[in-house]
C-alpha cells in the first residue's frame, strides 16, 4: 500500500475510533505525526511537595508535568522540535501533552489570540519597572498561574521579520525568588557578545552537536512586594534573552480560561517546595486589562522534516487526497479548524483550496525566535 492510501486508511479508522477528539501528544509520537496518543501522566501532590509555586491549580499541574516531561522529550524529536521559528510549536506541543487544546499554533500571535477568544486575560505589561509592578497586581495580586504564556515582541501590534518573536511558558520559582520559564531557548555561545558559555545558556554538550535551541527554563523576574504583600517593584533576571524582558520588548502575560476558573474557584494554591501548601483565596476576579491588537500571518509553507516528498494536502481535515505540495510550498492560511489549515497553494500546477496538518506549516512572514 503507499504512503497515500495507508495514510488516509490510518486517519479513517482513527477518526471511526476517537471521534472529533482533541489530539494530545506524549513522548513516544510527537507533533509530525497524524497519530492521537496519550497525555503525559500527572502527580498534584508529588509536584505540590517538591517545587515552589506562586500560584498553581489542577491544570497548572498538569502543564508543570508536561513542561518537565519536555525536557527530555524533546530532544528524541530535536531534528524538528529544537530549531528556530519553532517556538510556538514547543509551546503548543506541552500545553497538549496536558490534555490543553484550541491553543495550539505554530505563531505566537494565534496563541495569544486564542487566549482572548476563549475568554482568558491578556495583559500587556507596561516597560518601567513601577508601571510593570502596578500591571502584575492586577494578576491575582502579582501571582501569575503556572501554565500562564509569557510572549514578547519587537513591535506591539508583533509584526516584524524573522525572530522578532518569542513565546514561553510560566513554570516553578527559583532559589532566588524569581519566575522560571520554560521555552525553545536560543541564546547560546555565537550570539553572546564575548562568545563563551555562561548560566543560562543551552547546554555547551548540546550546542556542540550543532544545536541552536533547547526546551529549558531560564529565570525571568524577580517581583518585589511590599509589607501587604503587593509588588512594589521589578527586577529582570536575564536581560541576554531580550525578546522576553517586558523592559525592552512588547511583552504579554496571557492567562487561558482553564486556569482562570481555577483561580476564581479558589482552587489554586501557594508552595514553598518543602511540602507546604497554601490555599490562594481569591476574594474578586481579575480585572480584564487591556491588550494589543496582534497582527494575523496568513502567509505559511508546507514542510514536513520526515518525508522529502513534502505535505500531503486533503479535501476535508483527514479527508480525501488531493495532491501532495511540495516542501516549502508557499500556501494562503483561508480558515483553521482544530489541528488542521485550509490553504490555498498550488496543487499539481493550479491553484487550489485544502487542508494540510497544522504542525506541517511553518509561518513564511513574521517568525518565531
Amino acid at each position: 500500500m503507499n504512503k497515500t492510501l495507508s495514510t488516509f486508511a490510518y486517519l479513517f479508522s482513527a477518526a471511526a475510533l476517537f471521534g472529533c477528539k482533541p489530539r494530545s501528544y506524549n513522548s513516544d509520537v510527537l507533533s509530525v505525526s497524524e497519530l492521537p496518543v496519550q497525555q503525559v501522566p500527572n502527580n498534584q501532590n508529588d509536584i505540590y511537595s517538591r517545587s515552589r509555586f506562586h500560584l498553581i491549580t489542577p491544570t497548572g499541574a498538569k502543564i508543570f508535568s508536561a513542561i518537565k516531561a519536555w525536557e527530555n522529550g524533546q530532544l528524541e524529536k530535536a531534528g524538528f522540535f529544537a530549531q528556530p521559528a519553532m517556538c510556538a510549536a514547543n509551546a503548543s506541543h506541552v500545553l497538549e501533552m496536558a490534555g490543553v487544546n484550541g491553543y495550539s499554533a505554530p505563531l505566537l500571535v494565534t496563541m495569544v489570540n486564542a487566549v482572548k477568544a476563549r475568554g482568558g486575560v491578556v495583559v500587556q505589561l507596561p516597560k518601567g519597572s513601577k508601571d510593570m509592578s502596578r500591571a502584575l497586581g492586577t494578576i491575582f495580586g502579582g501571582r501569575i498561574p503556572v501554565g500562564s504564556f509569557v510572549s514578547g515582541c519587537l513591535r506591539p501590534d508583533c509584526s516584524g521579520q524573522a525572530g522578532d518573536g518569542h513565546i514561553a511558558l510560566v513554570g516553578d520559582i527559583d532559589e532566588s525568588g524569581s519566575i522560571k520559564i520554560y521555552h525553545n531557548n536560543w541564546f547560546r555561545p555565537d550570539n553572546n557578545p564575548n562568545k563563551q558559555w555562561q548560566q543560562h545558556m543551552i547546554p555547551l554538550d548540546w550546542f556542540n552537536k550543532g544545536f541552536k535551541r533547547r526546551w529549558m527554563p531560564t529565570p525571568w523576574i524577580y517581583i518585589q512586594r511590599d509589607t501587604a504583600g503587593n509588588p512594589s517593584d521589578v527586577k529582570v533576571r536575564l536581560p541576554e534573552i531580550d525578546d522576553l524582558d517586558p523592559s525592552n520588548y512588547f511583552v504579554t502575560v496571557s492567562i487561558p480560561v482553564e486556569l482562570m476558573k481555577e483561580v476564581k474557584a479558589n482552587q489554586g494554591v501557594t508552595t514553598d517546595g518543602k511540602g507546604k501548601v497554601t490555599p490562594v483565596v481569591v476574594s474578586a476576579p481579575a480585572p480584564m486589562t487591556s491588550a494589543p491588537k496582534l497582527q494575523t500571518c496568513k502567509q505559511l509553507k508546507v514542510f514536513d522534516d520526515k518525508d522529502p516528498n513534502g505535505v500531503n494536502m486533503r479535501a476535508a481535515p483527514a479527508g480525501l487526497f488531493q495532491c501532495t505540495l511540495p516542501n516549502g510550498t508557499a500556501a494562503e492560511l483561508l480558515e483553521e479548524n482544530g489541528q488542521w489549515l485550509k490553504v490555498r497553494a498550488q496543487c499539481n500546477g493550479t491553484l487550489t483550496d485544502g487542508w494540510v496538518f497544522m504542525f506541517l506549516t511553518q509561518p513564511n512572514c513574521q517568525m518565531e525566535k
